[in-house]
């Protein structure tokens, strides 16, 4: 449940007054704005907006999208970065900030020449580790369901976040590797773990034979300047969560077909 503007009243308790204060808040929300910004990438080395690996995981309609506004954006003012609203910059400002608090400024955007693809691993070969992912979730790490049905942390995260493996799996074929590393904070619980994620070649294979497949049918949607069809989501609940949910054709298409065909 969200915070209403009614739910906040200056608090005076024994000489202190606290009150809401927006100006702090936008100036903080401005300077994180820009240093986000800052941390994305959207151009290959030839200076178009590139793809990138998180690109084939989703949904491809999204993504789609996604480049024709960017695409907007720098034809009207030559800025790349969209405009990021301030629960964006809250949820990506967890993840970052975890991240760059315990790996610092490691993050390397990677081009992939053969496969014209962007990839962004967080922790590039740490010192007798090697790749790691910085990862953050606001779920708990075992709910009293998980417990009684006698699942383990670890069975939860791979319930839950196919598109981690997805992503991971990923940059293993990229970078030819079969294990992989993750560091995960329960930003509700406070705790915070690491894993090692192992693979077989043919797992990872499988894996980029299915994001292939999805970024053809994204490319090709690109080229011919119409939009994937909804098959190419992995879920009917992306559209809950989709900030271009209200750009036709996805409103009077994809909601009214997900209505229809309930999964």
């Amino acid at each position: 449940m969200g915070i209403d503007d009614a739910d906040f009243r200056p608090a005076v308790v024994d000489g202190i007054t606290l009150r809401r204060d927006s100006r702090v808040h936008n100036e903080v929300m401005r300077r994180a704005a820009a240093a986000l910004s800052a941390q994305r990438e959207l151009f290959d080395k030839t200076g178009k907006i590139a793809d990138h690996l998180s690109d084939d995981i989703m949904c491809l309609r999204k993504s789609v999208l996604k480049r024709r506004r960017l695409e907007k954006i720098i034809a009207e003012s030559g800025d790349p970065h969209e405009p990021l609203t301030a629960d964006h910059i809250v949820m990506f400002g967890v993840g970052y900030g975890f991240q760059h608090a315990l790996l610092g400024d490691v993050e390397e955007a990677r081009w992939s020449e053969k496969y014209q693809l962007m990839y962004s691993p967080d922790g590039p070969n740490l010192e007798g580790i090697g790749f790691v992912e910085v990862k953050t979730s606001r779920r708990s790490p075992l709910k009293k369901d998980d417990r009684a049905a006698g699942m383990s942390v670890e069975d939860v995260l791979m319930r839950d976040r196919s598109e981690w493996w997805a992503y991971i799996l990923g940059v293993m074929k990229l970078e030819g590797l079969t294990e992989y590393h993750l560091e995960h904070l329960w930003v509700v619980s406070g705790e915070a773990e690491g894993f090692t994620v192992e693979a077989t070649k043919e797992r990872i294979e499988r894996n980029w034979g299915a994001l292939s497949e999805r970024r053809e049918r994204r490319r090709a949607a690109l080229r011919d300047g119409t939009l994937p069809g909804v098959d190419t989501r992995r879920g009917a609940w992306e559209c809950g969560i989709c900030p271009f949910g209200v750009v036709e054709p996805c409103m009077s298409d994809v909601l009214r077909y997900n209505l229809a065909n309930p999964e």
